[in-house]
C-alpha cells in the first residue's frame, strides 16, 4: 500500500492549522485557567487532540473552539477528562475480581489523569487497586494510600466523621477527613 504523497502547499496548510487550533484552544479562559497541555496533530485537515482535562465540559469547549478553524475537515479526540476517568475507575474496581471482596468506603479521586485511591487496605488490596487502576485507559499513574498512613487531627471534644455514600451507594468519608490534597502530589 502506497502512502500519499503530500504537496508542500498540503503541508504549510497543516501547519497553519495546527497554530490556528492551538492559538483557538489558548484562547479559551477554561483551558488556561486550569493549566492543561493540549497536544495537537494534523493531517490533510484532520486534527488529532491528546492531552488530559479536569472536566467533559472543557473537553467539550476545546473540540467545539478547534473544529471552528479554517481548514479543519475533521477532529479525532484522545482527551481524557478526569471526571469520566473517575467513572470508569469506579465501574473496574467495583466489576473486577480482584477488588470486589475489598470493602466499601474508600474514594476515587483524579488530577490530570494521577489516580489517588484512599481508604483501608490490606497489601492485598493495594495490589489489586494499583494492577486494577492501572489497566484503565488515561490513567497515567496511580498512588493508593490508607487512612492509617495519614494522620487523623482530631480532638477528643470532635465527633467521628460519618460515612455518607457515593452514587454507587459505597459509604465515603468526607474529605475534610483527609489532610492537603497538596500533599499526595
Amino acid at each position: 500500500m502506497e502512502i500519499p504523497a503530500i504537496s508542500l502547499v498540503e503541508q504549510r496548510q497543516d501547519i497553519d492549522i495546527q497554530a490556528d487550533a492551538e492559538r483557538a484552544i489558548l484562547s479559551l479562559d477554561t483551558a488556561n485557567s486550569t493549566g492543561i497541555k493540549v497536544k495537537v496533530g494534523v493531517a490533510q485537515g484532520q486534527v488529532t487532540l491528546t492531552g488530559h482535562l479536569r472536566s467533559e465540559m472543557i473537553a467539550a469547549g476545546i473540540e467545539r473552539a478547534v473544529r471552528a478553524v479554517n481548514g479543519v475537515d475533521s477532529v479525532v479526540s484522545h482527551l481524557v477528562n478526569d471526571s469520566s476517568l473517575v467513572r470508569r475507575l469506579a465501574t473496574a474496581l467495583a466489576s473486577d475480581a480482584r477488588t470486589q471482596p475489598i470493602p466499601p468506603g474508600y474514594q476515587v479521586q483524579s488530577a490530570f489523569g494521577r489516580v489517588l485511591v484512599v481508604g483501608v487496605f490490606d497489601n492485598e488490596a493495594r495490589l489489586a487497586i494499583g494492577q486494577v487502576c492501572s489497566s484503565v485507559p488515561g490513567v497515567r499513574s496511580v498512588q493508593i494510600r490508607s487512612l492509617s498512613d495519614l494522620p487523623m487531627s482530631l480532638s477528643v471534644n470532635q465527633p467521628r466523621p460519618t460515612a455518607s455514600a457515593d452514587r454507587a451507594g459505597r459509604p465515603v468519608l468526607p474529605p475534610s477527613t483527609y489532610r492537603s490534597r497538596a500533599r499526595w502530589k
